[in-house]
């Protein structure tokens, strides 16, 4: 087990010998505790990151493929004045549209509409932004222009997800930004913020780190699995979902007090830890 920026990352392959086999079974055995539940308090935190977790990579995921059918019908972005997306669900899909300031307001001038993993419909249009989406754009601008605690990644990307009720302090766009994945043998697990946004107001009102470091763990091409601690929070959070949807992988995650595990969506409850092997 290696350590790298406070964060340990075990690599279960599959295969090998039963000798490693043993190693990854004594190493799992070292942080198992008998009759110890969780508490409703994490499940419920389980199922938010497992909701937003999938959230996060649709919205992701739609960004993606939404931006290539774009390259192939504009030929020359920068030059129509395009100047950013915002991706929104619908009872359709996830749409992105892509955005064109013109004086004092935005127009989208193109849209591509994602479901089911494909892109279903796409081409341009010329239509102003609607009040959700203005204040979308206006959280995606607000975020990308805040300093960051820390910068992991040369190129991040954003998710912007409206709340349903306003927070107390009148934040009501959360903004993801998320390092992007740029090398198909390594997942960047660090460097992910939440910035909770009042477009009224036009301010950041809260940032959540989801690690105290840049963590970026190498992916071998036999991998069964990744194992990482989890130095903040006793559950996993939505950044584990979203990766471990992105790799298409499980993330077993080691936190103060239990080990879960993170396939896709669903976040499982393993095993409690031994007092003496928490920190």
């Amino acid at each position: 087990m290696a350590f790298q920026h406070g964060c340990a990352n075990l690599v279960v392959k599959q295969g090998g010998s039963m000798q490693f086999k043993h190693l990854v079974f004594a190493i799992m055995l070292a942080f198992t505790s008998i009759a110890h539940a969780q508490t409703p308090e994490q499940l419920a935190a389980a199922e938010r990151a497992a909701s937003i977790g999938n959230e996060l990579f649709e919205h992701d995921q739609a960004a993606w493929h939404g931006t290539d059918a774009m390259l192939e019908d504009i030929r020359d972005p920068h030059g129509e004045g395009l100047s950013g997306w915002i991706t929104e669900r619908t009872p359709e899909g996830i749409q992105v549209l892509f955005l064109k300031p013109r004086g004092d307001s935005v127009t989208a001038i193109y849209r591509a509409l994602y479901r089911d993993g494909q892109i279903r419909e796409r081409g341009r249009i010329d239509e102003p932004l609607t009040e959700v989406q203005t204040r979308l754009n206006r959280a995606r601008l607000i975020a990308t222009q805040a300093p960051m605690p820390q910068q992991c990644a040369e190129r991040y990307n954003s998710v912007t997800l409206p709340r349903d009720t306003p927070g107390a302090e009148g934040a009501d766009v959360d903004v993801y930004l998320m390092p992007a994945m740029t090398r198909l043998d390594q997942v960047p697990f660090g460097g992910h913020f939440r910035l909770a946004v009042d477009t009224t107001v036009g301010v950041v009102r809260e940032t959540q780190r989801f690690t105290n470091g840049c963590i970026a763990l190498p992916i071998a091409r036999n991998a069964a699995a990744l194992m990482i601690t989890q130095l903040i929070g006793d559950t996993p959070t939505e950044v584990h979902v979203f990766e471990s949807l992105t790799i298409g992988k499980p993330v077993y995650v080691s936190t103060n007090s239990a080990i879960w595990s993170v396939t896709g969506r669903e976040i499982t409850f393993v095993s409690a830890r031994e007092p003496s092997a928490q920190r």
